[in-house]
């Protein structure tokens, strides 16, 4: 735990039945399963990862059982291992991005607070005629300020990086779907809500959000935001107009742009 707070290009999450999820870049390179009655359960990066490379790159360390975990030697070569790996196999900008995003915004001090990455609702816990078919949403956000009627709003939060990737599959037409499929549906709705005053415990628990504890308020339904990275003024203007063109929906739009930084993202990430 400790390590990875540390380290920027590490995310650590709490998925379904509290398993523990470390991620680099998207890439899930470790879970831990912890059961009351039995030794924890650890998976390391999947082999696809280092089989068959070309460029001699490998796993040198391996977390194998509890007592691994407590060996910083140990703890510390495997994800210098794994983050390499994970770095050269797939790269990839909107999840430096959404990972970059997300961790400049994890204190109850700032004005919103990012409490998760790929959240999807828990379909076990929602009526079979209700389930959703496509949801995973980019970042979960939290407004740390109380909106005019004193709730505090949860924003469904989608990354992209440039214009190219406004557009076609996955783009601004299908999150503005996706958003409405959940704010509409009563069975996720109350899953989401459950999900985030979780995540927030346990996070605070943890000591992964900086800042000065909220008691938050929430709103019932959920609103939209997109996270437009490495952007232009010509790409904020033209990106304005798309969320124009939505009418009454991309009035509910909040959007948030995120100036272009050689130091801080790669430079094939720059458009416009």
């Amino acid at each position: 735990l400790l390590y990875v707070k540390a380290d920027k290009e590490l995310a650590f999450e709490i998925r379904v039945k509290d398993e523990v999820m470390i991620y680099c870049q998207k890439s899930r390179i470790l879970t831990i399963a912890h059961r009351m009655h039995s030794p924890d359960k650890i998976t390391m990066l999947d082999s696809h990862y280092y089989t068959k490379r070309k460029d001699g790159l490998k796993l040198t360390m391996r977390l194998e059982d509890s007592s691994d975990l407590n060996d910083m030697q140990k703890v510390r070569q495997y994800f210098e291992d794994a983050k390499a790996l994970c770095k050269s196999y797939k790269s990839n900008d909107e999840f430096i991005v959404q990972q970059q995003y997300k961790a400049e915004h994890n204190s109850f001090d700032g004005e919103y607070l990012a409490i998760d990455m790929e959240w999807a609702p828990d379909q076990a816990k929602i009526p079979v005629e209700y389930r959703l078919a496509k949801t995973k949403i980019d970042l979960l956000v939290v407004s740390n300020n109380p909106n005019e009627e004193g709730k505090h709003d949860i924003y469904l939060a989608e990354v992209k990086c440039g214009l190219g990737a406004v557009g076609g599959k996955s783009g601004i037409d299908d999150h503005v779907k996706m958003s409405q499929a959940i704010i509409n549906n009563v069975y996720v709705r109350q899953n989401l809500l459950q999900d985030v005053m979780s995540i927030i415990r346990q996070k605070m628990q943890l000591g992964l959000f900086e800042g000065s504890p909220i008691r938050y308020n929430f709103a019932e339904r959920p609103k939209m935001m997109f996270v437009l990275a490495n952007s232009s003024e010509y790409d904020k203007l033209t990106f304005d107009r798309i969320i124009n063109n939505l009418g009454e929906v991309g009035r509910s739009i909040n959007v948030k742009f995120i100036a272009s930084s050689k130091g801080a993202q790669p430079a094939k990430a720059s458009y416009g």
